[in-house]
């Protein structure tokens, strides 16, 4: 198993130091306000920005994990994608619910989708 690379002091106090110059993705707001939600009061900004980074990081692997499912469904054969109510001919990359429930899944989150969303398959009539 290789070795995971190791910071050193020095090399770890300017990547701390660099998060206080970088506009991130998540804004700081957001993270104060999840951080406080889960009974956590931070004011150094450079935590923060630390947490903003590792929930950007997170957003990206789920939106490649999305994409990656959207991709696989994509691939399978016409008869099964009508069967589930897609329309075959449709060629854009149109994110779901139901591939973003699954890549949650693949990423270890259980979500399930709520039932009023459009998206959700349609119950099979004359099942009572």
């Amino acid at each position: 198993m290789a070795e995971k690379p190791s910071l050193t002091g020095e090399e770890l106090k300017n990547f701390i130091d660099s998060l206080e110059d970088t506009q991130l993705a998540v804004p700081d707001e957001l993270t104060q306000y999840a951080l406080r939600r889960t009974g956590h009061e931070c004011v150094d900004t450079r935590t923060v920005r630390l947490v903003s980074l590792a929930a950007q990081r997170f957003i990206a692997s789920l939106l490649d994990e999305a994409i990656n499912v959207h991709k696989r469904r994509k691939l399978a054969p016409a008869s099964q994608l009508k069967a589930d109510g897609h329309n075959v001919r449709d060629k854009r990359a149109v994110l779901t619910t139901e591939e973003l429930v699954e890549a949650l899944k693949e990423c270890g989150v259980n979500a399930k989708v709520a039932p009023y969303y459009a998206d959700q398959p349609k119950p099979v009539s004359g099942s009572a």
